[in-house]
């Protein structure tokens, strides 16, 4: 029990609950890399408060060994299950923008 075992609630929290908000429908928006840059600036920020620390070295340690990715990836992710799921479609007009 103790500080770890917090931390990995909250880890857990922020990734089941928060980053999925976050993410929510920007597969459908066209980003820049400055609001990509934003989006992983809201987790490194708070990792950053968590952790105690303005080392970013550290926050990238601690990200890696608990196995979680940043918001830009996870971003790539999901635009490619949207392309690939519009792709699919079997709709006349919607394969027409594609």
């Amino acid at each position: 029990m103790g500080l770890n075992d917090s931390v990995i609630h909250i880890m857990h929290l922020i990734y089941s609950k928060c980053i999925p908000s976050l993410l929510h429908g920007l597969e459908a928006c066209p980003l820049t890399k400055s609001d990509l840059s934003s989006l992983d600036f809201v987790l490194n920020r708070f990792m950053m408060n968590l952790f105690k620390t303005a080392n970013i070295a550290v926050v990238d340690c601690f990200r890696v060994n608990f196995g979680l990715n940043l918001p830009i990836v996870l971003w790539s992710k999901r635009i490619r299950e949207f392309d690939s799921k519009f792709a699919s479609v079997d709709k006349y007009l919607c394969k027409s923008y594609v």
